[in-house]
This record gives C-alpha cells, structure tokens and sequence, in this order.
C-alpha cells in the first residue's frame, strides 16, 4: 500500500484517455510532447503538449486518480530534484519538512532519472534532507546527463561524495558552515560535525569541484561575521565563493523564530564589511534572499536574485520603489518581519 502524499499545486490541462485514472503516472516535459511514465511498470506514453501554453506540462507532475500534482519544479530551465527528506543533519534553522518520504520514493526518482528530457534543462539542483544519502541517484546523472547539463548538490558535507561525482568537471558542491568554531556551527545544524565538514572540504579541494559555502544570518551568528570571513580567508580559501543568505521562516525557522530571528538592518552594515574583506582577499562573495534597498550603493553588486520565483513577494510600497527591477525581494514566509522595518 502506498503512502498518501499531501501535494500542494497542480497544473497542465487534459491528458489523452490512454491513461488510466487507476494508475500513478509521472509526467515529465519535453518541448513539443511529454512523457507519462506508469511508476509501477515503467511503461512510457508519448503524448503531445497542450496547444494552450497555459495548459502545457512545464514542470515534473505526478498524476494520481485522474488529478495532476507538482512533484519537482523546473525554473528558468534547472530542475529542482528533491530526492529525499531524510537527513543527518537537525539544523534549528531548517526551512524544509524532514522524514517524510513516501513509500515509493526511490521508485519515483528511478523514473524521473530514466525518463528525463534535458532538452528542457541546462541544469540539475540535487537537494532534500541530505541528497548525498542517495548518491547513487546522482551518480546515475552524473555519468548519464548530456555535457551541456550543470549540476549542483546541496549537502551538509558530512558525507565525502564518490570519486565519479567529484571528478566530474561539471559538479558544484553548496555546503553550509555556520560559524567560524565547532560549538555554535554545532548547535545550528544539530550535530557534531564541524571537523568532520572542514576536513572533508579540504579533501575535496584535491578535485576540481567547485565548493559554494553557505552562511545563514541568524541571532546566533551574526557577531561573528567578521571572524567568519577571516576564518575562510586562512582556512579555506580554495572555495569558489561564499553565500551569505537570509533566513527563510519556515519549518524548523519558524518553530525558532525567537532564538533565531533578526532584523537585518542589525547586521547590514557588518554584512558589508565581510563581503568587502572577502572581495580584497580574491575571494568571491554574494549576498542572497535579502532585499536591495537594504544595501548602501556601493555593496549592490554583491545581491544575486535567489529566490525561487514562487516564493518571492514584496511590500505594497515596493511597487513605487526605483530598485524594484534589480530587487530579488522577500521570502513571502518574511513579509511580515519586513513589514515592520522597510
């Protein structure tokens, strides 16, 4: 018996009679068709898309009793590709649901890998829980996607990815470390794993592989920006860059709020003074999900839109800002801790 999934979106229009509304099917895109993949025997339909762009499968769906259901986005042609939700890690601060994959979710993300068109994709962002829990799925892409296909795995970097993985020039590594010492990166990520992490990435350095390191701003950890910064700087400088990221109250955030969360304007201007040391050092740094006006002039060029466009909202009074076309905005889970200083 399978497990009830709680899907949250829908989309595409009618599907064609030849699928039945007693099976599962999994929907994957391509330009002019899509493929229905029945998950329990594999069988493939090619169907053609929708003439109504409206109506067209552009994301990964699973169709369950006749009814249509997102399974992984696709954004600006990457895949988001949430293999699993289990994790070793507890991070406080966390804004995903954790330990909730269905029965079959191996069986569904062997289908995707097997049926997956790369003519919609110029990428492939691995993530969960902890993604590198079932590396064998990414190894699978890795030796199977075209060239043009770049990969990126979001891993808490206590697991050493496999040698196909980190010899493969294609691969970037996003891996957070919260704090420049094992005790507060340890209470932030619910784990003793601060010496395994930094040992790991110096063996990774031996690779080509690029390394994104990730710093989420938080009550806890903002003081010590500065010593963070300095600590990559002689520890770690082999990185390819650096992300200092707002926090998403969602999940394990909001059940935290109070421990964890702060107004930005408390840390701005220590914020700019890290990614500004990290710069002269020839380290490059950016600044994610936090909005433009924030920032005094000089420091905008450090701002990446991050936010993945369904999750991003603005204020009523963003709408007569002049930096709205550069602003990436707010995490829609924020908007109301923005209301109150912007």
């Amino acid at each position: 018996m399978q497990m009830k999934r709680n899907w949250h979106y829908s989309e595409g229009g009618q599907m064609r009679n030849c699928l039945s509304d007693n099976e599962t099917y999994i929907l994957i895109p391509g330009i002019k068709r899509y493929k229905a993949i029945c998950l329990v025997t594999g069988k493939v339909e090619i169907i053609p898309q929708p003439s109504e762009e409206s109506e067209k499968i552009s994301n990964l769906l699973i169709r369950e009793k006749g009814k249509n259901h997102l399974l992984f986005r696709i954004e600006n042609r990457e895949l988001t590709f949430f293999i699993t939700s289990k994790c070793n890690h507890r991070c406080i601060m966390c804004p995903q649901q954790l330990d909730i994959d269905p029965i079959d979710n191996d069986l569904i993300v062997q289908r995707v890998i097997d049926n997956l068109d790369y003519d919609v994709l110029d990428g492939i962002c691995f993530t969960g829980g902890e993604p590198l829990l079932k590396m064998q799925f990414i190894e699978q892409v890795v030796q199977n996607a075209p060239e043009h296909i770049d990969i990126t795995i979001l891993t808490n970097g206590i697991i050493m990815p496999s040698e196909i993985i980190l010899k493969s020039l294609r691969v970037k590594l996003c891996v957070p470390l919260y704090a420049p010492y094992d005790e507060l990166h340890n209470k932030m990520t619910g784990s003793v794993s601060f010496y395994k992490v930094v040992e790991n990435l110096m063996k990774i350095s031996k690779y080509e592989t690029l390394i994104e390191l990730r710093f989420v701003m938080t009550k806890l950890n903002c003081s010590c920006l500065e010593e963070y910064a300095r600590f990559v700087w002689r520890n770690l400088p082999f990185v390819q860059d650096v992300a200092f990221m707002g926090m998403e109250l969602t999940a394990e955030a909001h059940k935290n709020k109070d421990e964890l969360w702060i107004n930005p304007e408390e840390y701005i201007e220590l914020l700019e003074k890290t990614v500004s040391y990290l710069d002269c050092c020839g380290v490059t740094a950016w600044i994610y999900n936090l909005p433009f006006c924030l920032f005094d002039e000089p420091y905008r060029r450090f701002l990446v839109k991050s936010i993945s466009p369904w999750k991003i909202q603005y204020l009523k009074k963003c709408n007569y800002c002049n930096f709205k076309g550069n602003c990436g905005g707010m995490f829609f889970s924020d908007i109301k801790e923005y209301e109150k200083i912007l």
